[in-house]
């Protein structure tokens, strides 16, 4: 089905056809009310840093989404504005599970988006010899640049899909930024994943 029904999105609403496309993600009734939702151990930022093979800055230049094997894909095009980590490539693909085609949707909880036009931050990795990338802890791996009144840009990342937990019994043990992480400065983020980097921190 890999070659059927691929076109190019630019619709914004659909019937969902809610399924799991991952085997770490269970519907629940999460923490906040939330009637669906992906249950995930949470991911610090150095946690980030070591799983991800490429750590890029960039902008979603094109959108696709077709059936796969069954499912429904996203595939977005990034053109590369800066790589922190991995090799340096100027366009990328990186794929998040959910998408519509032709009215049918599938929704993939606790997945990225991956909007056209969007500013990311973005820590990538690998799942096979395909070349496409995926955000490492889904969500949790993908930060959206804005800018602010001034005009800085500031990064944040929506994971409120997410229902985190302790691999083992006990409190949560989140990084200074919290597990849902506060708007931020892009070039702090930058910062502390160089230091991260350079084992300096």
């Amino acid at each position: 089905m890999a070659g059927r029904n691929r076109r190019l999105t630019s619709a914004r609403s659909f019937a969902q056809v809610w399924g799991l496309g991952a085997a770490i993600l269970i519907a629940i009734a999460a923490p906040w009310g939330s009637a669906r939702g992906a249950v995930m151990v949470p991911l610090d930022l150095k946690q980030l840093i070591v799983g991800a093979e490429r750590i890029v800055h960039g902008k979603v230049i094109a959108t696709e989404m077709y059936w796969l094997g069954g499912r429904i894909v996203t595939d977005a095009k990034v053109l590369v504005d800066k790589t922190m980590k991995g090799s340096v490539e100027k366009l990328i693909v990186v794929r998040r599970l959910g998408g519509v085609v032709d009215g049918i949707g599938q929704k993939t909880w606790g997945s990225a988006t991956l909007d056209l036009g969007e500013e990311i931050f973005v820590f990538l990795e690998q799942r096979n010899q395909s070349g496409v990338w995926h955000p490492v802890g889904m969500a949790q791996g993908k930060f959206s640049v804005t800018k602010d009144a001034a005009g800085e840009k500031r990064v944040a990342r929506d994971v409120r899909e997410i229902a985190f937990r302790r691999a083992e019994p006990g409190p949560l043990n989140v990084d200074r930024h919290g597990v849902i992480s506060a708007v931020r400065r892009l070039s702090e983020l930058m910062k502390d994943v160089e230091a991260h980097l350079k084992g300096t921190r």
